[in-house]
């Protein structure tokens, strides 16, 4: 029972808006082959890291990597 009560009460990830149009409607999710990916649902952006180049195996992974900014 605590097992089940800790997954569902954990924080959802922390994302940075889009680096291209600024929206903050932007959402982690997992494909069917298991890989991760932050996408932006922006009117007339989606952005997104899926591409076989930022492919992530973890979460963390595409968070890191969508949060990622030059000037930081």
């Amino acid at each position: 029972w605590n097992e089940i009560n800790s997954r569902e009460c954990k924080p959802a990830p922390i994302l940075k808006p889009c680096p291209f149009c600024g929206s903050e409607n932007v959402a982690l999710s997992q494909d069917e082959r298991g890989s991760w990916a932050v996408e932006c649902y922006g009117y007339a952006c989606h952005a997104y890291v899926t591409n076989a180049k930022w492919r992530c195996e973890r979460k963390e992974d595409a968070i890191a990597l969508w949060n990622r900014r030059v000037s930081e």
